[in-house]
């Protein structure tokens, strides 16, 4: 990229166009570049304006956003992109949310649903708890569950949920 024109040298060159001299000499006189020479005596004739035009370029998020975007996902993955949005507190769309997943490997999907009761588990249940039903609490303290799954119980059959790829 070109370097940028010093506001003394723009001055210089709309006070050349304002005396009545070609853009074409202006250019050769001052050693910019005929094109910038004519986009600086359009800004100056349109807008009034000597400086750069102003910049509107989007804010990069930084690893630290990205961080607690997947962070925010781990700790709650039936959670929403506009959720998450809140809870990190970005204003950035919903979409770069998303993208932002994505990039980590995560994408959104139905949850997986267990599959329903078979009858011979039912059996084995209904038998478990009659052969327990008079157990005192001192009974099953010494008992030791080792079944270390963790489930939500508050998800209707549709909602999505963020994953990393090849997990369910």
């Amino acid at each position: 990229m070109p370097p940028r024109i010093p506001q003394a040298k723009r001055l210089q060159i709309i006070g050349m166009s304002m005396s009545g001299l070609a853009q074409k000499k202006i250019a050769q006189a001052t050693g910019v570049a005929e094109a910038s020479v004519g986009r600086i005596i359009r800004a100056y004739r349109d807008e009034g304006r000597i400086a750069d035009a102003p910049r509107c370029l989007t804010k990069k998020k930084t690893e630290e956003e990205d961080l607690q975007i997947v962070s925010c996902v781990s700790d709650n993955p039936f959670i929403t992109a506009g959720e998450i949005r809140a809870v990190v507190g970005l204003n950035v769309s919903n979409e770069l949310i998303r993208q932002r997943l994505r990039e980590a490997g995560i994408r959104n999907r139905i949850a997986a649903q267990k599959p329903l009761l078979s009858d011979n588990a039912r059996a084995k249940r209904l038998a478990f708890a009659q052969e327990h039903l008079q157990w005192t609490v001192d009974d099953w303290h010494n008992v030791a569950f080792t079944d270390e799954s963790s489930f939500c119980t508050q998800w209707d059959q549709t909602q999505k949920v963020y994953r990393p790829v090849a997990t369910r």
